[in-house]
């Protein structure tokens, strides 16, 4: 029992250091290597105590604080990685990795205007080498994943300065920092994404659809591009093109699947467009474009339990899919039930009030419940935005024609 406790006081004794060698490293770029070393072998909660010693022993010297910082900035402690940074480039004002760590941190604190005021300080350097390894997190974007890129900091720049500009309402700003992010690194997947989704809040639906395309160019299951492009198939015909492309050469690609489904269901094949989806469906699982779809396929075949169920099962994975509301609501309504359609009509239009066929909708779903007011009203909307409504039913609604 003594020896026991003798060997775990020895170890615990010992374990502050379990990083240390016979020689220990005493310079620094002999303890930067040793932290960057356990860092990239997975242990950075051995590699920050190296670092706090070689900002302690070199506080001159920026190359502790900018690791320390990355690692933190990893862990997500922000504020202490923010404070890291900006010690960096109080030591050398021209450190470019520090100014984009600093506007990058700045930018996930939510500080955006001084995040775009970093970048756009970082973009008016003189042009030198930028081709430092840079490792950057995407965060709250669906598909994304940790990147090391070797392509140079400056597109990473304009992305990030984008993005920020996006939050600050600076839309044409934001479009054409990733128009000159993807410009200058095409094959990063989710500049493209980014792109294609400020495309789409400005309604250009076509060059939405492209950027989705490059995206899944570049990486083939991102899920956000692919959930984006699915939900752009009706509005976009280039869109089953895109597609095709897309294809070649695969032969059992959720890609391929959701493709030959869309084909089938637009033939009227609906048993076979659902056994396609399916598929897609056992591949990437939990996917609501995927669940929507196949729900559709079922419910002209009028089996409402397996729509139903797809319906529901987007909702889950994905609370603001609108499509998902509104076409639950279709399915009670075929089914008469009137109360649980208008409840989900009211959803949908929650989430997107410029659905003209939804407001047709739920007019009707009104009229069934005989609320007059209610349903004359959806029906006005529903022709403000564009809706074709036949006279009898104008007159059944509203009492004109």
């Amino acid at each position: 029992m003594l020896a026991r406790l003798l060997f775990l006081t020895a170890f615990l004794a010992g374990s502050h250091c379990l990083w240390a060698q016979e020689d220990d490293p005493q310079s620094l770029d002999e303890l930067v290597n040793a932290a960057r070393d356990q860092y990239l072998n997975g242990f950075p909660d051995v590699a920050l105590p190296i670092l706090n010693e070689a900002v302690s022993r070199y506080p001159e010297e920026t190359d502790g604080y900018f690791w320390r910082a990355s690692i933190l900035q990893e862990q997500e402690e922000f504020t202490r990685a923010l404070t890291d940074y900006l010690v960096v480039i109080e030591l050398d004002s021209m450190n470019r990795q520090g100014w984009f760590g600093f506007g990058r941190m700045l930018w996930e604190l939510e500080r955006y205007e001084e995040s775009v005021a970093a970048f756009t300080k970082l973009l008016g350097f003189p042009k030198g080498e930028t081709n430092e390894i840079m490792f950057r997190t995407e965060a709250g974007q669906p598909g994304v994943s940790d990147i090391f890129t070797f392509q140079g900091i400056q597109s990473d720049v304009y992305y990030y300065r984008g993005l920020g500009q996006w939050e600050l309402d600076h839309r044409p700003e934001a479009i054409e920092d990733l128009e000159k992010a993807v410009e200058q690194n095409p094959e990063m997947a989710d500049y493209h994404y980014q792109l294609g989704t400020m495309y789409e809040a400005e309604g250009n639906a076509n060059d939405a659809a492209k950027s989705y395309f490059h995206c899944l160019e570049q990486q083939d299951y991102h899920v956000g591009a692919l959930q984006s492009m699915l939900a752009l198939q009706e509005r976009v015909p280039a869109v089953e093109q895109y597609f095709a492309e897309l294809n070649q050469g695969e032969s059992s690609s959720p890609i391929t699947l959701v493709y030959e489904g869309l084909n089938l269901y637009s033939q009227g094949a609906y048993a076979q467009s659902v056994a396609k989806y399916s598929e897609a469906i056992e591949l990437l699982p939990g996917f609501p474009v995927f669940h929507v779809n196949r729900g559709m396929a079922y419910a002209k075949l009028q089996n409402w339990r397996a729509a139903e169920s797809d319906f529901l099962n987007a909702i889950r994975n994905s609370p603001d899919y609108a499509k998902a509301y509104s076409q639950l609501g279709t399915a009670y309504y075929k089914q008469r039930q009137w109360d649980k359609a208008l409840s989900q009509y009211n959803n949908a239009l929650r989430l997107n009030p410029y659905q003209a066929g939804i407001y047709y909708n739920r007019a009707l779903t009104h009229y069934y419940l005989r609320h007059k007011e209610e349903a004359c009203q959806d029906l006005k909307k529903a022709i403000e935005l564009g809706q074709s409504v036949s006279a009898k039913v104008q007159h059944s609604l509203c009492g004109y024609d």
